[in-house]
């Protein structure tokens, strides 16, 4: 249905004209599994991720959405880790879904631990002092009531991670013994 050659062509040469024109503004590409009449060039943090580097521009890089890793099944702090050794993490998006559409619901609707290891990963990642936007549709909702829960929640989850001692989870990490992290982390709640 489409060249992806030339596809990837004329993406090249619209975003590194976008991006030549100020290398002081940066660029993002928030990528998407697909849209609802077809699959987006940029499904994955590892598409965009590539892309952005073979386009050459170190002002292009990703918006990590993190119900768009989370549909494309991606785990949101490994979507996080690629795109920042990449260089290309430039932006985040919190809002949650169940996996198999992009519902744009409140953080940590459905995904509460994977919110928790986001934010963990971020805070080692030292994006824990840039931004953040909340990309949650309230439809039917009252608008400010929504995002003043977008945001309450969001601070119940950064709490959370705040409680988790770093010397302890990387000793975790290292053992790879679910037995033991799991508890470790329900002690905290």
């Amino acid at each position: 249905e489409v060249d992806y050659l030339k596809a990837y062509d004329y993406a090249a040469e619209v975003f590194g004209a976008a991006c030549a024109h100020d290398r002081n503004v940066r660029i993002c590409i928030e990528y998407k599994k697909n849209d609802p009449m077809a699959r987006c060039i940029f499904g994955t943090a590892g598409e965009t991720a590539a892309f952005c580097l073979l386009t050459g521009a170190e002002n292009l890089g990703a918006t990590l959405d993190i119900g768009h890793a989370l549909y494309a099944d991606e785990r949101p702090a490994q979507s996080a880790a690629l795109l920042a050794r990449a260089r290309r993490l430039f932006y985040v998006h919190l809002n949650d879904n169940d996996g198999r559409w992009d519902w744009d619901m409140l953080p940590g609707a459905f995904h509460l631990w994977e919110f928790v290891e986001m934010f963990y990963t971020l805070r080692k990642l030292r994006y824990d002092n840039d931004w953040y936007a909340f990309d949650v549709y309230p439809k039917e909702l009252n608008t400010e009531e929504n995002y003043a829960a977008a945001m309450s929640l969001t601070r119940k989850l950064e709490a959370i991670t705040n409680r988790i001692d770093p010397a302890t989870m990387e000793a975790l990490l290292a053992e790879r013994n679910s037995a033991k992290t799991i508890p470790y982390l329900y002690s905290l709640l």
